[in-house]
């Protein structure tokens, strides 16, 4: 090894080294930030499971299903002076919004074997475990440089705003990703039924786990259908089909019946406006496009659907006869494009969700780490204004621009998805 490479190699070391301290550093403000809150979502998720264990409940989305498991969290803190976070939570939130799926209440139902203090740090720890493992997983997959991955994880605990959002009120997305991740992980495996009904049965679980995800596997199974590759859309969907019956065996020991599962759906009906408020921090562009008339609405969620058959569409003309692995590489793009595909369409999009809008980041900037390869510029500018974007409510919240953080996040999912449309066809 020359000189000049030794050089080389020991300041690419020292690069990631300064790059993961950074991260570090980041982490370290996160774990501030949530000493200091309660976390209000979390306080919901962890509050079902409690109040069930306590004695069965029969409808948890009905009304009065939701005046219970409040009742019995106010008597319970009460009882728990000394559980001074849980009081907060119960004071700052007397009224719940239970709206997750029976799978995401059975899995948040195992935190609650634990008092809300102890169960609220294990939460956290776990979500920033899954957060590093996901960002670190991607990277693995898109063929990330070290240094690069370092750069990804250091801007991802420093600035990416998204992510305070959902450590604030104690949210998914950090173990959503890690599905999404998983799933991508799958999809490049070589054996068919690994490769197609694994990552579906993957995808099945996550959708039911938390319905944001639900456009990925449809995703998926679309791409098979437009590359005509009917016995790959097969397995995807057999894949998808053995979660339903996995998540409503796993869900059955804590709401004790499969009814549960038809209550949810009949409780979405609740979501209202009170419920989807601009105000609140749900920043949808159907949401905002809808307050203007319906039909601006409806020509949105045209547009938005238009794009992604669009994408489907010039993915099927690069061939189903690409290698497993280029195809692989290109249902990463699916799995990315998928959340904030949704996050478009919906009228409910939290500034939390939009940490969804990650692995997509990641995926653009992926040419970066390839070397001798022409790079596609208009589609590494856009990623870069996307992101950016993302991480300025981080920067301007200081200097009271808190306004600004929602019409932000819109902007970036706007950019993000130009910057998709801006790859050009001969790339992979």
């Amino acid at each position: 090894m020359s000189a000049s490479t030794k050089q080389t190699h020991r300041r690419d070391g020292a690069l990631v080294l300064v790059l993961l301290v950074l991260a570090l550093l980041g982490s370290m403000r996160l774990y501030t930030l949530a000493q200091g809150g309660v976390g209000l979502d979390f306080y919901q998720f962890w509050a079902v499971g409690r109040a069930i264990q306590l004695s069965p409940i029969t409808d948890i989305y009905s009304a009065d299903g939701r005046s219970i498991v409040a009742a019995r969290m106010a008597a319970l803190a009460v009882e728990q002076p000394q559980q001074a976070r849980l009081g907060a939570a119960v004071a700052a939130r007397p009224e719940l919004e239970l709206f997750a799926s029976p799978l995401f209440y059975a899995a948040y139902g195992l935190l609650a074997r634990l008092d809300y203090e102890r169960a609220h740090w294990l939460h956290f720890w776990l979500s920033l475990f899954a957060g590093f493992a996901a960002v670190a997983l991607w990277g693995r997959m898109l063929g990330y440089r070290l240094a690069m991955l370092a750069a990804a994880l250091a801007v991802y605990y420093v600035a990416f705003a998204p992510l305070a959002a959902d450590v604030s009120v104690g949210n998914s997305n950090q173990l959503q990703m890690l599905l999404l991740a998983l799933a991508g992980w799958a999809l490049l495996a070589r054996g068919p039924l690994v490769r197609d009904v694994g990552a579906g049965l993957v995808l099945g679980l996550a959708a039911l786990f938390k319905p944001t995800l639900a456009l990925v596997p449809l995703l998926l199974i679309g791409s098979r259908l437009f590359e005509r590759r009917w016995s790959a859309a097969a397995r995807l969907a057999l894949g998808c089909a053995l979660g339903l019956p996995l998540a409503a065996a796993l869900a059955y020991p804590l709401l004790g019946s499969v009814e549960c599962w038809a209550q949810w759906i009949s409780g979405l009906g609740a979501l209202g406006p009170s419920t989807m408020r601009w105000q609140a921090g749900n920043y949808s562009i159907s949401l905002l496009l809808g307050k203007i008339s319906p039909l601006a609405r409806a020509v949105w969620q045209t547009q938005v659907l238009a794009a992604l058959l669009y994408v489907l569409w010039r993915r099927a003309r690069r061939g189903s006869a690409a290698p497993v692995n280029a195809r692989g590489q290109r249902d990463l793009l699916l799995i990315a494009l998928g959340p904030l595909a949704l996050i478009l369409l919906s009228p409910l999009a939290w500034s939390h969700y939009y940490l969804l809008c990650a692995p997509l980041v990641l995926w653009l900037f992926a040419p970066l780490s390839v070397r001798g390869v022409a790079l596609p510029k208009m589609r590494i500018v856009l990623a870069a204004v996307g992101l950016g974007l993302l991480c300025l409510p981080l920067l301007l919240a200081p200097l009271g621009l808190a306004w600004y953080e929602g019409f932000g996040y819109c902007i970036a999912a706007l950019v993000l998805v130009l910057s998709c449309l801006a790859d050009r066809p001969t790339s992979a």
